[in-house]
């Protein structure tokens, strides 16, 4: 008789963090890779980095601590676990692949298409916490108080953040990521929802 697999949800979750970790990894590794570039390091690509380490951090703290569902008030099943998981860490990579470009142009407007993919990348990122959150039965005020403004922050910067040098645009996705930590910790409990 054929019978579905029991997943061992604390190992999985041990795995599926370690390999986030590896993503966040190759992420410090391209802004570095950018600054080691930059042969004079302005206050713009201090800013840049220090943004951009500290949204790293936020994004690890919220993937690591809180799981697929940063949001959700009840376990996920796996068949949802498992996809938003590749959707968030997927979303990470954006983000890397992003932040070396400000790094580079230390202090000078971003490029359309790296700030799309910056910008598409963190809205990806807050945009699946927040659809599992709403998968998880989070409250509506939870939603638009929580994972609302880290969405549309992501969004407007891609549409209107031409003008904003990197600084600026890794500073602004930083306070979203932030956001998220501080209005997390406020509000719900530490239970990871892998």
């Amino acid at each position: 008789m054929l019978r579905a697999a029991a997943p061992d949800r604390p190992h999985l979750g041990e795995r599926l963090g370690l390999f986030v970790i590896i993503v966040l990894g190759e992420a410090m590794a391209q802004l570095v890779d950018a600054a080691a570039d930059v042969p004079d390091w302005g206050h713009g690509l201090i800013v840049t980095l220090v943004a951009g380490f500290g949204l790293l951090v936020a994004l690890w703290w919220l993937t690591l601590r809180y799981g697929a569902g940063a949001a959700s008030v009840r376990m996920l099943p796996l068949r949802l676990t498992m996809p938003a998981h590749y959707l968030m860490t997927g979303a990470i990579v954006l983000v890397a692949a992003g932040l070396g470009v400000p790094a580079g142009h230390n202090g000078e407007p971003v490029p359309t298409a790296n700030r799309w993919v910056l910008c598409g990348g963190a809205a990806t990122y807050f945009l699946v916490v927040s659809l599992l959150g709403a998968r998880g039965d989070a409250s509506v005020g939870w939603l638009l108080g929580w994972g609302l403004p880290a969405v549309a922050a992501s969004v407007l910067l891609g549409v209107f953040g031409g003008r904003l040098d990197g600084s600026v645009l890794a500073a602004i996705l930083f306070a979203a990521a932030l956001w998220h930590v501080l209005y997390r910790r406020r509000t719900a409990s530490p239970t990871p929802q892998w």
